[in-house]
């Protein structure tokens, strides 16, 4: 009797604390990318990342009263830099990350053709759920968006724009919400593939950034 009541007990605190669930975000890595050109950009690249953890790290509450006193942690950090990485390669003939602004001179000893700084300006994520008939169903939608600035050699903007995605996703909810985590890595992964394939095309297909790096004959 006493097991009994000490289980109920702590199963009555879960179910009013709620639990935390981390979402496990993955990399985007391959991308429908449409271009008018065959080529890649040519030229050797550094690539700066810029992720602000302040924005790259949320704790998600559902907006729904269903589910509502659980939290959902999700950091995006190691998941938007290697898809960065991997989309940029997909553009220019070499890339090489670093996290420093090059001067003029290092660009010019490393024999750099310019750097690409890309800057995570948008990530917000949000979940509800609606009751079903024998798990709730979650409901995630994510917009994200990134800043591309680009500069030659002599340290000469060339290019500068910005892209954003939003996505959504549905799901089961999972026992005891649980698997609201699983929807909001789908979402997220979603919207920042739309963002980064939108990256990709508008650097690709940018007559201005090519006939600036072209090979000069």
């Amino acid at each position: 009797m006493k097991a009994y009541l000490l289980s109920a007990m702590a199963l009555s605190a879960l179910l009013v604390s709620g639990c935390s669930y981390k979402a496990p975000v993955e990399s985007v890595q391959n991308i429908n990318l449409y271009s008018s050109y065959e080529g890649k950009i040519h030229g050797s690249f550094d690539l700066i990342i810029n992720i602000d953890p302040g924005l790259a790290k949320k704790e998600i509450t559902p907006s729904s009263y269903i589910c509502g006193l659980h939290k959902y942690p999700v950091d995006v950090q190691a998941a938007v830099r290697s898809s960065i990485y991997a989309v940029t390669e997909k553009v220019f003939e070499q890339i090489s990350e670093r996290t420093d602004i090059p001067s003029v001179e290092t660009m010019q000893i490393e024999q750099k053709t310019g750097y690409i700084i890309v800057r995570l300006k948008e990530f917000e994520p949000s979940i509800s759920f609606t009751p079903g008939f024998f798990t709730d169903t979650a409901h995630v939608n994510c917009e994200s968006g990134i800043e591309v600035e680009i500069r030659d050699k002599q340290n000469i903007k060339v290019f500068e724009t910005a892209v954003s995605g939003n996505r959504s996703a549905t799901g089961d909810g999972g026992f005891q919400c649980s698997g609201g985590a699983d929807v909001i890595a789908e979402a997220v992964k979603k919207s920042f593939r739309e963002t980064l394939e939108r990256y990709a095309e508008r650097l690709s297909n940018t007559a201005k950034l090519r006939d600036h790096f072209a090979i000069k004959k």
